[in-house]
C-alpha cells in the first residue's frame, strides 16, 4: 500500500505564517525589505494588520516602487510599523478598545460600520488568524500610512482624488489643511465627472474662484471627527456655512446638507490624516440651486427682439413700451429649447417690463444657469416660459 503523505509542516514563525496564508506576498516582502523580520520573530505577542496584495496593487506604481528603493528604507519601516501592534488583540477586543498604538508611535482607530470593521479607513477582510508565538493577524484591504505626510499627501496616496486635489490648488485652500484639525468629506474623481463638462471647465479656469471655494468648503468641517463621532455630533457646521446632518441608512452613514439635495453615502470612513479625518464620498454635496458658474463667454438667452407696433399693442391691449416682439431665436439656443417662438409677444420678464435693458440686467443678475420667467402672448393664450441663461 502506498504510504500516506506526510502532514504539512506547521509554520515556525509569524512571518512564515503570513506567507502561507496566501495573498500577503507584498506585505511579507515589505517586512523583509524594511528589515523588521526580527520584530515578528521575537516571540513576543504581536497583532499584525496585514494589507492584502490587492491593497498594495491599488497604490500607484511609482509610489510602490519608491518604497522599495534601499535609500527609502526609513520610510518603508515607518509604513510597515504602522501595521504592527504590540500585544495580542482579537477583532472583538479591537472593536471594544476603539484604537491601539502601533510600532510607528501612532494609533490606528477601529470603527464598526454595519457588520464591517474598519481600521483607519481600511476594511478588515479576514480576522483572528492565529500566529506562532501567541500573536494574531487581521487582513485589511488598504495600506496604512503613518501621519508623516500632510492631508493632501494622504489624498494623493489614496488615489482617485486627482480632480479634488487640482481644485483645492486652484481655490488656494492648501493652507486650510495645514492650519488645524479638519474633517474632509472627499469626493472621488467619479463624483466630479458627473458634473456637466462646461461646469468642470468653469471651475478649472480660475474665473469662478468664489463658487469653487464655496463648493469645496461644503465638504469641510472644523475638528478631527472619526465616523463614530459624526452621527453623535450631528448636525455639523460646514466651513461654507449651513449644517450637515449625518445619519444611518441601514449599514451606511449618509450625509445630508440643509442647503443641498438628497443624501450622500460615505463609501470609506476614517482615513486618518494628520490633524484630522478623511471620509470618502462618491457624490458631491451640491447646493440646492446648483452651481452658478460662468464659463468663458457672453451671457445669452438667444432672443432677438423688436419693438411692438402701436397697432399690435392696441389690439392686444398691452403697454407698448413694456413689451417686445420675438424677431428671431438662436438655433438650439436657451430660449428656443425652452419653448419660446418667433412672433411671441413678451409682456414681462421676471415680473418687470419686457425691455432689452431689463433683459440684460436680469442675465447679469441671474448668471449662467439661472432662469428668467418670460410671460408671452401667443395666439390668444398667455403663457409662462422659463428660459435659462447660457453663454456663447
Amino acid at each position: 500500500a502506498q504510504a500516506a503523505p506526510a502532514p504539512a509542516t506547521p509554520p515556525t514563525d509569524p512571518l512564515d505564517a503570513c506567507a502561507r496564508l496566501g495573498g500577503l506576498t507584498e506585505f511579507v516582502s515589505a517586512v523583509r525589505a524594511a528589515g523588521l523580520e526580527s520584530v515578528l520573530m521575537s516571540g513576543a505577542p504581536l497583532t499584525v494588520l496585514a494589507p492584502s496584495d490587492r491593497a498594495f496593487a491599488r497604490l500607484k506604481e511609482r509610489d510602490r516602487a519608491s518604497l522599495l528603493i534601499p535609500e527609502n528604507q526609513p520610510a518603508l519601516r515607518a509604513v510597515v510599523a504602522q501595521h504592527l501592534v504590540r500585544g495580542r488583540f482579537t477583532l472583538t477586543e479591537l472593536q471594544a478598545l476603539g484604537s491601539v498604538p502601533t510600532l510607528s508611535g501612532q494609533r490606528v482607530a477601529f470603527t464598526t460600520v454595519g457588520s464591517a470593521t474598519v481600521a483607519d479607513g481600511a476594511d478588515l477582510i479576514r480576522a483572528d488568524v492565529e500566529l506562532p508565538g501567541g500573536g494574531v493577524v487581521h487582513v485589511i484591504d488598504a495600506v496604512l500610512f503613518p501621519n508623516t505626510r500632510g492631508a493632501l499627501d494622504t489624498l494623493r496616496w489614496l488615489g482617485g482624488h486627482e480632480r479634488l486635489l487640482d481644485l483645492i490648488d486652484e481655490a488656494g485652500l492648501e493652507e486650510e489643511f495645514a492650519s488645524g484639525a479638519m474633517t474632509l468629506f472627499a469626493p472621488t474623481d467619479a463624483a466630479f465627472k458627473a458634473l456637466p463638462d462646461e461646469i468642470l471647465e468653469a471651475l478649472d479656469d480660475g474665473s469662478n474662484r468664489s463658487v469653487l471655494v464655496d463648493l469645496l468648503s461644503r465638504h469641510m468641517v472644523a475638528g478631527a471627527l472619526p465616523a463614530a463621532e459624526l452621527e453623535r455630533l450631528s448636525p455639523l457646521a460646514a466651513l461654507a456655512g449651513g449644517r450637515l446632518t449625518v445619519r444611518r441608512d441601514g449599514a451606511a452613514l449618509v450625509i445630508e446638507s440643509e442647503s443641498g439635495v438628497g443624501s450622500v453615502p460615505i463609501t470609506r470612513a476614517d482615513i486618518d490624516g494628520p490633524g484630522g479625518f478623511i471620509h470618502r464620498i462618491d457624490r458631491l454635496l451640491l447646493p440646492r440651486d446648483g452651481l452658478r458658474v460662468v464659463p468663458d463667454g457672453r451671457l445669452v438667452v438667444g432672443v432677438f427682439t423688436e419693438p411692438v407696433g402701436k397697432a399690435l399693442a392696441a389690439q392686444l391691449k398691452i403697454e407698448q413700451r413694456g413689451s417686445f416682439l420675438v424677431e428671431r431665436l438662436t438655433r438650439n439656443g436657451p430660449a428656443q429649447r425652452a419653448g419660446l417662438k418667433v412672433n411671441d409677444v413678451v409682456v414681462s420678464i421676471d415680473g418687470i417690463p419686457a425691455t432689452s435693458d431689463n433683459l440684460d440686467l436680469l442675465k447679469a443678475r441671474k448668471g449662467y444657469g439661472g432662469t428668467i420667467e418670460f410671460v408671452v402672448l401667443r395666439a390668444g393664450e398667455r403663457l409662462t416660459i422659463l428660459v435659462p441663461v447660457g453663454v456663447e
